[in-house]
């Protein structure tokens, strides 16, 4: 544990010195990642669900909560790096209008009403300069994004807060239309983009009981038909193939491997889900970012996870609901199976299944045992931010 702590001190101490090698003396460039994570039922339907785990998985210097925020779109993780080999400070603003901004840092300056807009009004690029980054004894996905060649930065107002990073780092919960569609047909994966999307390629993958398989597939005529089954691949391949989507869709290397560092446990763990890059015209037009002074250049890589409900999971939480109903307790090994394997994924899928299937809500017994499982399914609610 004290070497994990020494680590990451030391990437906080020596990012700041990291040579601006991406940036020319008159360049002021800006780089933007994040996922937008929903989930759709076999017939294409995307579910809304409540993305909090009951749990902090981020450090507890970053502030804001998702605490019963509910929507169909989980935007997570967007950081944004700066590179100038000059220093300066700069505003900058990100809309979410068709959402709530949950978590944030460093502490912005502005965060309007129910959160759909957060402000940035000073910060500093520091480039060259050493600087000690907030650190925690245990380690956190969160730090991986520092791995990368971009500036050190501070964001200040006057004695009340003096707080460094080498992002700025926000998340959210929104509600707006997926421009991808799937639907699970028999043997068959149908993907299609929706009206205006030119997404152009994907990558679908699944681990089922530690068997992996991938696919990267073009989308001909904005669709395409693959086999429910995918060709085996390894993870550690499929890892190769999302850094390089990335960076070719603008992110330098260190980008593109820190955020697949960041994600890894997640994007690659049980159950069937597809990749994608949001085109540029579509990210801006969902999540409006404004820097002032305007960048030399700005890229902004965010990607569309889309998780699967597959007829196999609805069988399965439809079978373990039956059980529950029948008074098996939630301490077993199947519901300890079932919870390990769906997540946070499991809300949703039950809610969905309950849908289906009306009398099983009749069961007090059931009743009482999703209230002991964890997340239960609760009554659709609007949006709401814990701040």
């Amino acid at each position: 544990m004290r070497a994990r702590l020494l680590v990451a001190i030391l990437l906080g101490f020596l990012g700041g010195s990291s040579l601006m090698a991406h940036a020319s003396s008159d360049e002021f460039v800006v780089h933007e990642w994040g996922t937008f994570t929903s989930i759709s039922r076999a017939d294409g339907q995307t579910l809304e669900w409540t993305p909090y785990r009951g749990g902090a998985d981020l450090p507890r210097f970053v502030r804001g909560s998702k605490h019963n925020a509910k929507g169909t779109v989980r935007m997570e993780t967007p950081v944004i790096y700066f590179y100038s080999s000059k220093e300066l400070t700069c505003t900058v603003r990100v809309s979410f209008p068709k959402g709530k901004i949950t978590e944030f840092y460093p502490m912005p300056d502005r965060l309007e009403y129910r959160a759909e807009v957060i402000q940035w009004s000073s910060v500093e690029l520091l480039p060259g300069r050493a600087v000690n980054l907030p650190v925690e004894e245990s380690m956190n996905h969160y730090y991986h994004a520092r791995e990368t060649d971009a500036v050190p930065l501070r964001v200040w107002k006057g004695d009340v807060i003096d707080e460094y990073e080498k992002f700025l780092f926000y998340r959210g919960v929104g509600t707006f239309a997926a421009p991808l569609s799937l639907q699970v047909k028999e043997d068959k994966i149908a993907v299609a983009e929706t009206t205006g999307s030119s997404i152009g390629e994907v990558i679908l993958f699944e681990n089922h009981n530690g068997r992996t398989g991938c696919l990267r597939s073009g989308l001909r005529w904005s669709g395409a038909v693959v086999n429910r089954v995918l060709p085996d691949c390894s993870v550690e391949s499929l890892k190769r193939d999302l850094e390089t989507l990335l960076a070719s869709h603008g992110l330098y290397q260190k980008e593109a491997e820190a955020m697949v560092k960041t994600w890894e446990d997640s994007w690659f763990e049980e159950g069937f889900r597809v990749f994608y890059v949001l085109p540029r015209q579509q990210a801006d037009a969902i999540l409006p970012l404004a820097i002032t002074p305007k960048p030399s250049k700005l890229v902004r890589v965010l990607v569309g996870r889309v998780e699967i409900m597959t007829p196999e999971n609805g069988q399965e939480i439809f079978q373990f609901l039956t059980h529950l109903k029948q008074g098996q307790g939630t301490e077993s090994a199947e519901a300890f199976d079932v919870r390990r394997r769906y997540g946070r994924f499991l809300a949703p899928m039950i809610q969905q299944v309950l849908e289906s299937h009306p009398s099983l809500k009749e069961s007090p017994a059931l009743q009482s045992s999703l209230k002991m499982l964890g997340p239960l399914p609760q009554e659709r609610n609007s949006l709401q931010v814990k701040r």
